[in-house]
Order: C-alpha cells, then structure tokens, then sequence
C-alpha cells in the first residue's frame, strides 16, 4: 500500500499581498487565482492556497488567527 500523497496545502496569513510576493518571487510558485481575501498557486507539484484570517473569518466563522500571538 502506498502512503498518501499530499497535493493541496492551505494557509492562512495576516498580510495576502506579503504571502503573494513571497510563494511567487522566492519560492517560484505560478499565482493560479486570487479573489478579495485568497489566492491560489501551483508549482513544485503542489496547490497552495492562502486565505486571509480576516476574509477566512468572515466567509468561514473558522477562526484564523487575526492578532500576532
């Protein structure tokens, strides 16, 4: 039997546009998608996805941390 393989990773970030820069400029990810609030991106055999805490909260009620710990 073959482990599972992970493809699609979410998370969640207190400054989108920070996230974008990064996962695009220094990791080399291909931004997919971005609505208000999220983006998508592929590259290195993965979907990434990141949510902004607020939006998160506000479309989800799932609480994404919104203040540094």
């Amino acid at each position: 039997m073959n482990p599972p393989v992970l493809t699609d990773i979410c998370l969640i970030t207190r400054d989108l546009n920070a996230g974008i820069d990064f996962y695009t400029k220094k990791l080399g990810f291909q931004l997919s998608s971005q609505m208000p609030g999220f983006a998508d991106f592929v590259g290195h055999g993965v979907v990434l996805a990141l949510w902004d805490a607020h939006k998160l909260r506000e479309t989800t009620n799932v609480p994404g941390q919104i203040e540094e710990p």
